[in-house]
């Protein structure tokens, strides 16, 4: 007899990236508690092995990295299942790769709902938009079944688990953290180097859903691009510069000693997030969204990036993101210093959170962002894909 709730069964879970998928999977565990979904949890013995423990896999890898390869292949970005309600099944398939022109071909092709983490703003025929100059290309099927794609969000990892008892504690201490007061202007933190070499013939070769990676697009794409990592220095220094004690700039993998400080660890990084009113953002790795968005709405902060070539599932509002200008992999004589300059000047003199901004991005955390809500989107998403079939 067809379930009265949706049933939502998985497949693949790719122990390799499970931290990727917490935020998820923490929403849907929620969900099944509240009796509004049944789940089930399928794969391999050694899939489940792998997953059951972060301890397990972080041992394995260190004393039997085959093993890993075998069971968890450093290409498989996806999270594969279905869902199965009112006698109907809809397949689906959650894709993790920061690139976010690259898709799993064959799950696209076949799936009814392809969620992309790392989804573009636009599907421009030109390609996705690397800078000004370059665009990386889509693969046709792309616009082939780009009826299918569904933008996601990048959560924050947790305890690397399904179990919602080792996740939950985890995300409220983060959320606790929200109501730390806002003692700092604005955060920058890289871990930026000085200078990343494009690769050579004797770089390893990069993993087959590497498509651009970062050596490869600077030896592709020599004279087109600069890193992102000057522009980190060259804000770090332009922060610092300002000499106000309320703005905190960091660099912890620079040779400079003017701009070098040491690392945070992950509690004196969260804590320092959490009382910044402002924390800084410039995108790498292909212009994907990094962990530190979310880090960012879960501890009531707000977020200046450089411009987004990214969306997530829900807009961003003035008071969650805002954008101060291309940056990322642009050539240095395109970039608008100066607009830059004056944009993070005007953010410094107006980063006061009054109860009323506080309030407004508690609101929307919990409505767009939490581990609930972008559960209920994902349900709602396959929900309608089953409508559509």
């Amino acid at each position: 007899m067809p379930s009265s709730i949706p049933k939502i069964t998985f497949f693949k879970i790719p122990p390799r990236t499970l931290a990727y998928y917490d935020w998820l999977f923490t929403g849907l565990e929620m969900l099944r508690e509240a009796g509004e979904i049944e789940i089930e949890y399928r794969g391999h013995w050694w899939d489940r092995l792998l997953r059951c423990h972060p301890k397990i896999m972080r041992i394995l890898r260190r004393a039997a990295p085959d093993f890993v390869d075998f069971c968890s292949p450093v290409d498989l970005i996806c999270v594969t299942g279905c869902m199965e309600y009112k006698g109907a099944v809809t397949n689906f398939a959650v894709d993790i790769a920061d690139s976010p022109f690259v898709f799993a071909l064959a799950l696209l092709e076949t799936v009814d709902v392809y969620f992309k983490i790392q989804c573009p703003k636009t599907f421009d025929p030109s390609g996705f938009p690397i800078n000004k100059h370059i665009r990386a290309p889509y693969h046709p099927d792309v616009f082939t079944f780009q009826n299918k794609i569904r933008p996601g969000m990048l959560g924050r990892p947790l305890a690397h688990s399904l179990s919602l008892t080792r996740n939950l504690p985890v995300l409220r201490r983060w959320e606790q953290l929200a109501k730390t007061p806002k003692s700092t202007s604005i955060f920058a933190s890289f871990g930026t180097v000085d200078e990343l070499l494009p690769r050579t013939s004797r770089t390893p070769l990069p993993a087959p859903y590497n498509y651009f990676s970062e050596q490869t697009l600077l030896a592709r794409y020599r004279g087109k691009l600069h890193s992102p990592n000057q522009k980190r220095a060259k804000i770090v220094k332009m922060l610092r510069d300002r000499n106000k004690p309320d703005i905190d700039a960091r660099l912890w993998r620079t040779e400079d000693p003017s701009l070098y400080t040491p690392a945070l660890t992950d509690a004196e990084y969260a804590q320092h997030t959490a009382q910044a009113s402002t924390v800084i953002n410039i995108s790498g790795l292909r212009r994907s969204i990094p962990y530190r968005i979310c880090d960012t709405l879960l501890t009531g902060g707000h977020v200046a990036t450089d411009n987004l070539a990214i969306k997530w599932y829900q807009p961003f509002e003035q008071f969650e993101v805002s954008e101060i200008g291309d940056l990322g992999y642009e050539m240095e004589e395109d970039v608008d210093w100066p607009a830059i300059a004056s944009t993070l000047a005007s953010i410094h003199a107006n980063s006061n959170t009054t109860p009323e901004i506080a309030r407004a991005r508690s609101d929307a955390y919990e409505r767009k962002w939490s581990p609930r809500a972008f559960a209920r989107y994902f349900v709602s998403q396959c929900e309608q894909s089953l409508a559509v079939a």
